[in-house]
């Protein structure tokens, strides 16, 4: 179990009893083990409110060995987490739409318009339609079955079981959710750039909004394999890889991309996902410039799903009854979560950001899943509670 001494303080400007309720609730959930491991926080008009870091980047190496060092340390402000699926609205999506601001890319127009060699039905898909999700693709694209050996992996391969995927149903029938869709997306940017996804976004995501630790992998190593990020939190002990990942995508599909996929990939801090946030909330505006046009900013804003099941814009899930952040958030919030055990949810009319970045898959995937959802509605329904 981890300790609770490790806490960071911070002193926010709301209420002793708002903080203090959200600290019993963090405080049960890493006892009932949803998680090892928390960075969180949530920010008025860029004001810090509350801002925790409490738990273990690995539990089982926290503990100091025979000659009195500790191989792993506390969560702190810098601790990176693997965001999961942050990565397809504070990565691919933006740079969608830096790529459209830029004329490289039109949303409009297919899929196979770009990537050659995918099947035919996926390549007559228009990419707003990946954007939202009513591709029609599958859920998961399983590319890990194509490798039976891990140790062994071909990107090369890998892309070429991605380009064979067909859709389940019709382009524009409904929203579901589609991992397939955003890795698609991710190659698309690769074509049109000449980058992998990872270098696209350190240049033009990470550097011009400032980001300090936010990356993907450092580089794909001569067996296939993601190179490790370094000062990562560990998640789950997986069952095709054999060991605990550490500084390596968990998502296995965008493992077998090197670690560089348009559905997970990316690795980020809290102020790195505070400074991405914080550009939306102030309409496309970062350090006083301009990064994204009003245009793409409403299109992250504003839903494009109607009568389609959910309600989706070009990347975020826009509140309704049973999404994440619970039911006090106002129609105009949106905002994403990360099958790892992260999220991040924006409410404009109170230019309120909640942020969440825990490990919670270090437990297991399946036992916690269901904490971790309950969890997310009671921390986002205390902080609008007291905070908003």
């Amino acid at each position: 179990m981890a300790s609770m001494s490790n806490v960071t303080e911070f002193p926010p400007r709301a209420s002793r009893k708002g903080r203090d309720s959200l600290d019993a609730l963090i405080d049960e959930a890493l006892l009932d083990r949803t998680f090892p491991g928390i960075a969180c926080g949530i920010w008025i008009d860029g004001h810090p409110e509350y801002l925790r870091c409490v738990g273990f980047a690995d539990p089982a190496l926290a503990y100091p060995d025979s000659a009195g060092s500790a191989k792993a340390g506390p969560i702190a402000m810098d601790t990176l987490f693997d965001a999961a699926s942050l990565t397809k609205p504070l990565a691919t999506s933006l740079l969608v739409m830096k790529a459209r601001e830029a004329g490289a890319i039109d949303i409009d127009k297919t899929a196979g318009h770009y990537l050659p060699g995918l099947q035919p039905l996926t390549a007559g898909i228009p990419l707003h339609r990946l954007l939202t999700h009513t591709s029609g693709l599958p859920a998961i694209p399983a590319i890990e079955r194509r490798f039976p050996s891990p140790s062994s992996l071909d990107r090369d391969d890998a892309i070429s079981e991605l380009c064979a995927i067909r859709p389940e149903r019709s382009c524009g029938e409904a929203v579901v959710y589609s991992c397939a869709g955003y890795m698609i997306l991710g190659l698309i940017l690769e074509r049109v750039s000449g980058k992998l996804l990872g270098d696209l976004y350190r240049t033009e995501i990470a550097e011009p909004l400032g980001l300090p630790k936010a990356t993907f992998a450092p580089g794909i190593g001569r067996d296939g394999a993601p190179l490790f990020v370094e000062g990562a939190a560990a998640t789950e002990f997986c069952a095709w890889r054999k060991r605990r990942m550490r500084g390596q995508v968990h998502d296995e599909s965008a493992y077998c991309l090197g670690g560089h996929s348009g559905n997970a990939g990316l690795f980020a801090s809290l102020e790195d996902i505070f400074l991405t946030a914080s550009m939306l909330i102030q309409e496309g505006s970062a350090g006083g410039r301009r990064f994204l046009s009003e245009k793409s900013i409403a299109d992250l804003k504003t839903e494009k799903t109607a009568g389609l099941g959910e309600r989706r814009s070009f990347g975020f899930r826009l509140h309704e009854t049973g999404t994440f952040e619970g039911p006090l958030w106002g129609p105009s919030s949106f905002g994403h979560t990360g099958f790892t055990g992260t999220s991040l949810a924006i409410a404009p009319e109170q230019k309120m950001l909640a942020i969440v970045l825990t490990n919670r898959v270090y437990y297991g995937r399946n036992e916690t899943m269901q904490k971790m959802a309950d969890f997310r509605v009671a921390f986002h329904s205390r902080a609008f509670e007291n905070f908003a």
